[in-house]
C-alpha cells in the first residue's frame, strides 16, 4: 500500500498490502501501522508510528515525511477504539488546553487490535493517572485437571517493563 519509498531494499512486506519501512531515518519507531487518516477534508494513507517517547504519523508519498506527533507525556492522552465501526480509533491529544480527536481506520479489525495493544505497551510514559501498584482483582474459579474448580484471585494488570 505505500509507495514511493526511497530504496525497495528499505522494504520488507508485512501482513496483507502493507509494507513495512526500514530505514535509519525512523529507526526510533518501534511499531509501524498503514492506517487512513480520516478528516472533513477528506481520507489520506498514514503510517501510524509509535515509539518510546511519541506517537507520529508519516506521509507514505512524500518519503515518509513527519505529518503529526504527539510526545507522551506532554500532548498525548490516549487511543481508544471507535464502537461505531471495528476497524476505527481514535486519537485524543491536548492541543491548546483542549482535548483534539483524530480518527484513523485500519486495514482489518485485527490490525486495529493490533495498534491498540502497541500503543497500550507505552501506557506507562503518557497516563498521567496510572495506578499500577494494583491492577483490577475478580475473584473466579480455576478449573483444575481432576475437573474441580478451586477459588482464587484473577489480576489484571499493565506490563511494568
Amino acid at each position: 500500500m505505500l509507495q514511493n519509498t526511497a530504496d525497495s531494499a528499505n522494504r520488507e512486506k508485512s501482513k496483507g498490502n502493507s509494507y513495512i519501512v526500514r530505514s535509519k531515518r525512523h529507526a526510533e519507531y518501534l511499531y509501524r501501522h498503514t492506517v487512513v487518516k480520516n478528516s472533513w477534508k477528506g481520507k489520506y494513507p498514514r503510517v501510524l508510528c509509535i515509539a518510546k517517547t511519541h506517537v507520529a504519523t508519516l506521509q507514505p508519498d512524500s518519503l515518509f515525511r513527519v505529518t503529526n506527533k504527539w510526545s507522551f507525556g506532554v500532548n498525548f492522552i490516549d487511543v481508544v477504539p471507535d464502537p461505531q465501526s471495528p476497524t476505527q480509533l481514535i486519537l485524543l491529544f491536548n492541543k491548546n488546553s483542549t482535548v483534539e480527536k483524530f480518527s484513523f481506520s485500519a486495514l482489518n479489525a485485527s490490525e486495529r487490535a493490533e495498534i491498540l495493544t502497541d500503543i497500550q505497551r507505552q501506557r506507562a510514559f503518557f497516563d498521567r493517572n496510572q495506578s499500577q501498584k494494583r491492577g483490577e482483582v475478580f475473584p473466579v474459579k480455576k478449573r483444575k485437571s481432576d475437573d474441580s474448580f478451586e477459588d482464587v484471585v484473577f489480576e489484571v494488570a499493565a506490563s511494568r517493563h
